[in-house]
């Protein structure tokens, strides 16, 4: 009987830990990508954001911004790329989770 009442509470339990901890790698994944995207961009000398963008190529994300915030002629830009990707939780009626990350590299010899 007591089985019966814990039961729903643990799996409930159980559920959100996991959903914790796929919100929590996903958010790892996207400011992972942003960090690469802007670093290939800031040694890129030219097309910053072309070079921020191919680099994010195998990355599914929801949408990419880059911004080239400074050119620096021989060595790179300074970059700022912001990806944003949405992870949905299915169990809870298809619900959304939207996940971002800004990194900003400057230039580098």
């Amino acid at each position: 009987m007591e089985f019966a009442l814990v039961l729903p509470v643990l799996v409930a339990l159980l559920f959100g830990i996991v959903v914790t901890g796929l919100v929590f790698i996903g958010r790892m994944q996207v400011q992972a990508a942003s960090r690469e995207g802007a670093r290939a961009g800031a040694v890129a000398p030219g097309n910053a954001c072309d070079a921020a963008r191919a680099q994010l190529s195998n990355f599914s994300s929801s949408s990419v911004s880059c911004t080239e915030l400074r050119n620096c002629t021989t060595t790179g830009s300074q970059v700022q790329l912001r990806v944003t990707q949405t992870v949905s939780i299915p169990v809870l009626g298809n619900r959304t989770v939207s996940l971002d990350s800004t990194s900003v590299y400057a230039c580098q010899a």
